[in-house]
């Protein structure tokens, strides 16, 4: 049920599937050469497989894109963050679903294996860094969905419950006890929390969560996952700007308000909504704050269907590192996030 306080002609004019079409079309005309190997590649895989509009372009674009990594053997690993190419992997997934063809089989089986030799800390929390003890949210993105996706396939036993694992194990890293919100990075040896309370490492945490219960929500490891989504949900709730807008460093009003971060956050909390995993009480609560979230978004969409305004690569540093990112028209993750926002909320009810 979209949220009675939108007027018709709020509605209207930020209707999702409209500005969701535009993104998608632009993106298809860019078409995917120049597209990396990476979890920005990745993200915008994941969100042009779950695209119904021109099913068959995105399929063009994703094994046009895709066809060309495996040809030139782009590697799997990753040494600037461990288990962060893994992101690509559901993108390859939807491709071995509609096509199964050897190349495809072949590379998630490749994935799986890496993804079981990441180094782990001890009780099994996987490391994001090769050079230093620490663990970063961003995992929650590129790793859980993809094992979850997996799992849920019959390609790997045991990819829901390490999805479901790590999402736990991660939150006691990086889960504030106080306000449910997400710091970026970890240091895993001195348990000093890193960086600041993102939006968009949020948003990673959040979608990392909903992707996984999405396909696993009732097996016993995921109350724990779910508990810990619940507190998130309170949390951003809170930390949400009476405009609808999160701030880039959640917990400071003075930051400016980054087009990933707001997009990941205002998919996160339509889709823990819809998929019945949250309390009846935060279930509604949870919807009208996406819709909310969507206005101010929605004004980052030009005619053109070009998203504005999203920070490019940021380190897990102090408050002015955040608040002095610059922000661009196409590091990827930005019109990746705002088509996976839009196609949430486009969903008929």
């Amino acid at each position: 049920m979209r949220s009675k306080e939108l007027s018709k002609q709020k509605i209207l004019r930020n209707d999702p599937g409209v500005l969701g079409g535009r993104v998608l079309g632009r993106v298809l005309e860019r078409g995917p050469a120049g597209l990396g190997w990476d979890w920005g590649s990745g993200l915008l895989g994941h969100a042009l497989a779950g695209q119904e509009a021109d099913r068959k372009g995105c399929l063009r674009f994703l094994r046009s894109w895709v066809d060309r990594h495996l040809a030139a053997g782009t590697p799997i690993s990753d040494s600037g963050g461990i288990p962060w190419k893994l992101g690509v992997g559901t993108a390859v997934l939807g491709l071995w679903r509609e096509r199964s063809a050897p190349r495809y089989d072949r590379r998630v089986r490749e994935m799986l294996a890496y993804a079981a030799g990441v180094p782990r800390f001890a009780g099994g929390l996987v490391a994001s860094k090769a050079d230093r003890p620490e663990v970063w949210v961003d995992s929650l993105m590129t790793l859980c969905p993809f094992l979850a996706r997996a799992g849920a396939e019959g390609i790997s036993s045991t990819g829901g419950s390490e999805a479901l694992e790590q999402l736990a194990l991660h939150a006691g890293a990086l889960q504030d006890p106080s306000s449910g919100l997400w710091y970026h990075a970890a240091n895993v040896k001195s348990g000093r929390q890193l960086g600041q309370l993102w939006s968009r490492g949020n948003g990673w945490a959040i979608f990392g969560m909903v992707e996984t219960l999405e396909l696993f929500p009732d097996v016993p490891e995921s109350a724990t996952v779910r508990r810990v989504l619940r507190r998130t949900v309170d949390g951003l709730l809170a930390a949400q700007s009476v405009d609808g807008s999160w701030h880039t460093v959640l917990d400071r009003p003075e930051t400016f308000v980054e087009t990933s971060g707001q997009a990941m956050l205002v998919h996160g909390l339509a889709k823990a909504a819809r998929i019945g995993v949250l309390p009846a009480r935060l279930v509604r609560r949870a919807r009208e704050a996406a819709w909310r979230g969507w206005i101010p978004l929605s004004g980052h969409v030009s005619d053109s269907g070009e998203v504005t305004g999203t920070s490019i690569g940021t380190a897990a540093l102090d408050l002015g590192h955040y608040a002095s990112r610059p922000t661009a028209s196409w590091p990827v993750w930005g019109p990746a996030a705002v088509l996976l926002a839009a196609g949430e909320l486009a969903r008929p009810d």
